[in-house]
């Protein structure tokens, strides 16, 4: 192990190497206006020449569904006990996915229990609150350790035309899965066996015709066992320079429409890219060939680059437009690289939490995100994002606590400026209001390089008299790495 694990030290120093680091620009200090005039754009109207840069419009009066946190998901991140980042980091962020597997034992090598054991963990104690997994099957075959970690010249499912190893390692795990009687579970068999990049198929390289016939047979082997089973895929990379991936993903739904092997999830990568726009296409590429009862999960969204308050908060809030269920990539970050033990399942979280030298864990920017993502409770309101999407924000009134709670992000954009929110129909939600007058309470979710983040920055507490039954709140948003998040009432 400890060969091993040193094998996999070496691999992530070297990945670190190739990684361009992004440097943030001089900040300035962030300030909040609330002028005192009556803001009454068209809310479709996205430019505001008065307000500043970008406008935001949240319609109190339009209530469009109680939060089900569906961009709460994660590749990796927890240890092999599951005991970190633990509850009080973990659960209270209301995750809903979980993908990947042990990294450890793998069928190759003969190993596969430890990896069918540790399932079991995650799922025990995932299970309870509502996660559902998807099992990368790719990893327990063995492409990470043996192929990636190892540097092994491995065999691949089909090769030399060789296919009862693989309905046996299928046969295997479907077998644990209903003998344990996992719920909410999903057969995920491989990723990203589309991507080309330098040349070279850094997952699947093989004839396309050989996934194919890997994914039929997979397919066929888990349902003879699992008949309920849900199978995802194909985890296809739009960022693949092979071809053009709207065609890839058609010809591949046009083989599995022939051979009557369509998954019941469909899954793509937005590293990077607009989840609303892959909603899009994936319904269009289902609905052309006639396909129903299937749902689209963007298991891996949000790449290297965007790694940072801003970023995430804008995948949640594009997530939950699309209405689409998400899960946070996982990539090599210099505060870990040198200690997270194999590939930070030691509880970093996807850099949601720092580790530092003694192996203690603390909360980032991001986790400051998903946390003020948790707190919206109620039901969702209606909300316009900005001209072209680069500003966009979720936010939610709960009549419970009296409270209206916005979560803003930004794309990946070269700067930000002046953000004006406009809320309206303060009638519709008179909790939130005393006699013409809200608290509101605004935070800035700091990037601080990636390093802890004891807690956002309150940069507004304070009454503010509303003006014709709407508020109109300018933000100066000078960091592009920083997210906002708001509570009225």
């Amino acid at each position: 192990m400890k060969i091993i694990r040193a094998a996999i030290f070496s691999l992530l120093i070297i990945l670190l190497l190739c990684c361009v680091s992004c440097s943030a620009a001089d900040q300035t200090e962030d300030a909040v206006e609330t002028p005192g005039i009556n803001p009454s754009p068209d809310p479709e109207i996205a430019k505001d020449e008065d307000s500043g840069d970008y406008v935001i419009v949240i319609d109190l009066s339009e209530q469009i569904g109680i939060p089900g946190y569906i961009s709460t998901g994660f590749l990796h991140g927890l240890s092999e006990d599951c005991s970190k980042p633990g509850p009080d980091y973990f659960d209270i962020l209301k995750p809903q996915s979980f993908r990947g597997a042990n990294l450890g034992g793998y069928w190759l090598d003969g190993d596969i229990e430890d990896n069918l054991q540790m399932l079991k963990v995650y799922h025990d104690y995932l299970n309870p609150l509502g996660v559902t997994i998807d099992y990368l099957l790719m990893d327990v075959w063995g492409f990470w350790y043996g192929h990636s970690f190892m540097n092994r010249s491995i065999r691949f499912p089909g090769d030399n035309d060789e296919w009862d190893d693989y309905e046996e390692f299928c046969t295997v795990i479907a077998t644990f899965v209903v003998e344990n009687d996992m719920k909410d579970f999903q057969y995920n068999l491989w990723n990203e066996p589309n991507l080309v990049r330098w040349g070279t198929s850094q997952f699947w390289p093989r004839p396309r015709e050989q996934f194919y016939e890997m994914w039929m047979r997979g397919y066929r082997v888990i349902k003879s066992i699992h008949p309920d089973a849900v199978i995802s895929g194909p985890d296809y990379a739009p960022y693949s320079q092979e071809m053009d991936w709207r065609k890839d993903v058609e010809e591949f739904f046009d083989f599995c429409v022939e051979n009557d092997v369509v998954p019941q999830v469909f899954t793509l990568h937005a590293l990077p890219g607009d989840p609303v726009e892959f909603k899009a296409f994936g319904d269009k590429v289902l609905t052309d060939r006639g396909i129903s009862g299937v749902s689209l999960y963007i298991n891996e969204y949000s790449e290297m680059s965007e790694q940072h308050p801003g970023a995430a908060a804008w995948y949640i809030t594009r997530l939950e437009r699309a209405q689409v269920r998400g899960g946070r990539a996982i990539w090599p970050r210099p505060n870990t690289i040198f200690r997270a033990p194999i590939w930070n399942i030691s509880g970093e979280l996807n850099g949601l939490m720092f580790l530092d030298q003694e192996f203690t864990l603390s909360p980032t920017g991001i986790w400051w995100v998903y946390m003020r993502y948790a707190e919206i409770t109620g039901n969702f309101v209606r909300t316009i994002a900005s001209e072209h999407d680069y500003i966009d924000a979720v936010a939610g009134i709960d009549a419970g606590d009296q409270k209206l709670r916005i979560l803003l992000g930004a794309n990946n954009i070269d700067e930000v400026g002046n953000i004006a929110i406009i809320i309206k129909e303060f009638a519709a939600a008179s909790y939130l209001s005393n006699n013409g007058s809200v608290n509101v309470k605004i935070e800035k979710i700091p990037f601080n390089e990636g390093n802890p983040v004891a807690a956002p920055e309150v940069i507004k507490d304070e009454s503010v008299t509303l003006i014709d039954g709407e508020l109109k709140l300018v933000i100066h948003w000078t960091d592009v790495h920083a997210a906002y998040a708001v509570v009225v009432g």
